[in-house]
């Protein structure tokens, strides 16, 4: 009988044993594993994006304290990593594609398989003197509404980026040139009907289109470059007329006496 009982005790030892070492394994070892691997990581410069698991069964000791800290700084990291990749492709005030974007995307879409390659040029007319009269936030409208214009009225596979300034770059992958004025054309018509309480969206085009792989895409780009500022030449005298006569309307409508002071001083 005691030994019975000696061997049932001792199976209890066991039992409680092998319950207490999965205990220890699941709520601090495993925890202690992950951090020794991470900071392994850190310390070899191999990638560390990788956040900790969530684990629930961490308790609340210094382990399971250490543990949450590193996990909650990793997912404070990992979100300002993909802060400064959205950053560093895409224009914060459009929200289209930045500059950067534009240039790695060309070098990809540049290729025998993309032909023919068009590009468009655009230029924002009469933003200077809009971010003159009425300040750079009447300005900002204006980039924001041609971004918006640029994602309704081009396709998916288009790739439209901010410039810088004031211009805007669009490329058409496997676009013919006409087809490609025929997208932007419509995009223009459709800034017509877009009025904004500074005026109209009025943009500068220029298109040129590569056809063959022995003609040099930089070539191309600033060939539109060029076609752009001719037309802007070509209707920057109406612009800046129509800009103007926005400013005098905002002006009058502001203080009319303005409005009757100046028809006076104009019969004289």
């Amino acid at each position: 009988v005691m030994a019975r009982s000696l061997m049932i005790f001792i199976v209890i030892i066991l039992i409680f044993t092998v319950i207490a070492v999965l205990i220890s394994v699941n709520y601090y070892i495993n925890p202690i594993i992950a951090l020794t691997k991470h900071f392994k990581a850190i310390e070899d410069g191999k990638d560390i994006s990788i956040v900790l698991p969530d684990n629930k069964k961490v308790v609340d000791n210094e382990i399971g304290s250490l543990y949450k800290s590193v996990r909650g700084m990793q997912k404070s990291v990992e979100h300002s990593m993909e802060k400064i990749e959205y950053m560093n492709y895409y224009d914060m005030l459009t929200g289209i594609n930045n500059r950067n974007f534009f240039e790695e995307q060309i070098k990809q879409l540049d290729n025998n398989e993309n032909l023919p390659l068009s590009i468009a040029m655009l230029d924002v007319n009469g933003l200077k003197l809009i971010n003159d009269a009425f300040g750079h936030h009447a300005g900002d409208e204006l980039l924001k509404l041609t971004g918006k214009l640029l994602i309704e009225n081009t396709r998916s596979k288009d790739v439209k980026s901010r410039w810088g300034g004031d211009e805007f770059v669009v490329i058409f992958p496997g676009t013919t040139h006409d087809l490609a004025k025929k997208i932007m054309e419509r995009m223009l018509e459709s800034a017509k009907s877009r009025k904004t309480k500074y005026g109209e969206v009025s943009l500068a085009l220029g298109i040129a289109t590569k056809t063959s792989p022995n003609e040099s895409i930089d070539n191309k780009f600033k060939l539109a470059e060029e076609l752009m500022y001719q037309n802007k030449n070509n209707i920057i005298s109406s612009v800046r007329s129509e800009t103007i006569n926005t400013i005098v309307n905002t002006l009058f409508e502001k203080s009319p006496e303005t409005e009757q002071h100046s028809q006076r001083v104009s019969k004289i």
